[in-house]
Formats: C-alpha cells, sequence, structure tokens
C-alpha cells in the first residue's frame, strides 16, 4: 500500500492508512502562496510504500524461529522485511519502508531495510563482514541513527497526513539470540507529529523512537512475539494459531516421528523453548504455509551456535534494488544487503 492519497471510500479506508503527502498527488494546488515559500519547499510528490502483515517470533532450545507473511492489499506492497544484521541479529522493517519520488522524476529518496546495515556500520565500526558479534550494544543509538533518514525523508512531507492514533509511521523488532543468552526482542516505533503552519501547509516532524522491551518479557511469562502491521486484522489466524492445531502432511509426520511428536506437544503448551530448532522449524513451517495461503511468506532461523540463516529466502520483489548512486569500491564493506539511500 502506498501512502500516497487520502483516506479511500475501498478496502483499504478501514485502515486509514493512505495519507496526503503533496496536494499535487491528487492534482489541486494546496500550497501556500509562492511568495511564503522557499525554492527548497517546492518539492514533487513523495511516496512511501508500506511493509505491512504478520510477523512471528518463536524461541527454541538452541535458537530462534522468524516468520513474516505479507498484507498483499495491492501487488507493489512490501511484506514485513527481515534484515539480518550480524550472524546472531535480525531487524525487521514495518511501516513506510520504501520512500521514492515517482515518475516522471523518479528517485529513491530512501529503502529503510538497505540503510539499516550501513547505519549499524556506522556504529560498530564499518564491520567488513556478518560476524559473531554482536551489533546491538547500543540500542538507543541504533534507534538514533535511523531517525535520522527517517527525517530526511519526511521533510517534504508539507500536506496533512492522517495516521490512526495507534499506528507508528515506521516499526522496528530488533532480535538478538545467541549461545548461552536469552532471546531478545525490543520494538522502536518512530510517530509522526505535524505542525500547522498556514494555508493546508505543514511542517512533518519524526518523534525520536519509542523502545519497548518485548522479551524477556516484563509483565508476564510469555516466550513467544507475534505482532501485526497495521494494527488489526486479529480475525486472520496467524503462525501461532496454526501451531496450537497442525494440519496437512505435517501431521503425518507427527504421527511417526517420536521426536516432533514430543516437540508438537512442547509447542502446544506454549513452551516452544523445549524443542530443538531441528524439530521446530518443521512444525513452524508447517504452521506459516496454512497461515499465510497464497500471500508472500519469509522464514529465517537464528542458530545459537552457526547463526542466521533463511529457511524461506524472501522474494526478489522484496529485496531492496540496485543502488543508483556512485558505485561503492569492491573492497567496501558490506553486510550482503546492497546499501542504498539518498
Amino acid at each position: 500500500m502506498h501512502l500516497d492519497g487520502p483516506i479511500r471510500a475501498s478496502r483499504h479506508a478501514a485502515l486509514a492508512v493512505c495519507v496526503l503527502f503533496l496536494a499535487g498527488a491528487i492534482g489541486t494546488k494546496a500550497a501556500p502562496p509562492q511568495s511564503s515559500i522557499s525554492e527548497s519547499e517546492r518539492v514533487t510528490e513523495v511516496v512511501a510504500t508500506l511493509a505491512s502483515g504478520q510477523v512471528a517470533v518463536l524461541p527454541a532450545h538452541d535458537g530462534v524461529v522468524i516468520t513474516a507473511i505479507g498484507n498483499e492489499f495491492e501487488p507493489d506492497d512490501l511484506p514485513p522485511l527481515i534484515v539480518p544484521v550480524s550472524s546472531h541479529d535480525v531487524v525487521v522493517v514495518l511501516g513506510a519502508a520504501d520512500w521514492f519520488v515517482p515518475p516522471p522524476r523518479s528517485r529513491t529518496l530512501l529503502r529503510l531495510d538497505a540503510r539499516i546495515p550501513r547505519l549499524l556500520h556506522g556504529i560498530n565500526g564499518n564491520k567488513p563482514s556478518l560476524n559473531s558479534e554482536p551489533a546491538f550494544e547500543n540500542l538507543d543509538e541504533f534507534g538514533l541513527a535511523v531517525l535520522e533518514p527517517l527525517r530526511q525523508a519526511a521533510r517534504s512531507l508539507h500536506a496533512r497526513v492522517r495516521m490512526p492514533q495507534d499506528v507508528p509511521l515506521t516499526e522496528l523488532l530488533v532480535i538478538h539470540q545467541e549461545e548461552g543468552s536469552s532471546l531478545g526482542v525490543w520494538d522502536l516505533s518512530y510517530w509522526l507529529r505535524q505542525t500547522f503552519l498556514q494555508e493546508n501547509f505543514w511542517d512533518t516532524e519524526i518523534e525520536r523512537p519509542a523502545y519497548n522491551q518485548l522479551l524477556p518479557s516484563k509483565k508476564d511469562a510469555s516466550e513467544t512475539v507475534e505482532i501485526r502491521y497495521p494494527p488489526g486484522n486479529a480475525a486472520t489466524p496467524g503462525v501461532l494459531h496454526w501451531l496450537d492445531q497442525p494440519t496437512g502432511p505435517i501431521v503425518q509426520e507427527i504421527e511417526t516421528d517420536p521426536k516432533l511428536a514430543k516437540a508438537e506437544r512442547d509447542v502446544v503448551a506454549g513452551k516452544p523453548y523445549k524443542t530443538h530448532l531441528a524439530q521446530l522449524v518443521p512444525l513452524v513451517q508447517a504452521a506459516l504455509d496454512s497461515a499465510a495461503g497464497a500471500r508472500t511468506k519469509v522464514m529465517a532461523v537464528i542458530d545459537g551456535h552457526s547463526g542466521f540463516s533463511w529457511v524461506i529466502a524472501p522474494p526478489a520483489s522484496a529485496r531492496p534494488p540496485a543502488s543508483a548512486g556512485p558505485k561503492r569500491p569492491a573492497s567496501a564493506p558490506t553486510l550482503h544487503v546492497t546499501p542504498h539511500g539518498f
């Protein structure tokens, strides 16, 4: 779903996440008198594509499983974007992820999943490859590093943006799992604030991120995480629902494999952390197939010992495009994600 127009009287209207970035998007003149704005404020339409859908994080005895299911409101929607940033750290990007100026002046402003590894390079000393060291020694520093490119991308928004109060503009899940440590999951939410200046002209600001630790939980004994962006659609069963009542070929495998049967009992009891990845992965993959149907699905694991790997890699349409900017030297550091940005 693009954030590029007023709230629509369609299936998207219930989400109320479609917004008017600039009056030019609907062919009307809504900017203040020309004498009151500078040349730098005479900008063309800016569009942001949402990464939306469901994300589930399930701990195993020796690692963690991460799944994503796309909403696919429109053909060019992105699923939640799983970004490996070290061998034991992952960031999942939700919300406004792909910012660009549409034709005829086509230009990418920010592809957040491609920018995040570069931001971590700056924080952690330009490490040249996926490594075993924790990437998030300072979570606040990372959160503020992401804030700056978001603010740059949002500076051109001068029309009224309508977002539901419970929906942040962008949301990040930060996941850390390594051998000998507990699974850590944090939620970073970036909220939009606008100030009215004059006739149909608003100043747009992205607030400092709000941090929320999801795991280890401070409120209850829950060991799994399942979130949706935007919130809602709770009637659509997710991965956790289908883990409790497996269907399809996995049922026969459970009946014939004692280890898988024990793993299924642990999962139903709400204790997937008692199960090894070797048994949890096929159970989760079967649940993911049931939950996703024809929608885009992605699945990854962080093995506490060997690190990150894909089980179901993201489709090509959900991967960052090649950079249109200057070519990087062949020796430049990389985390195997094509750098891209302003």
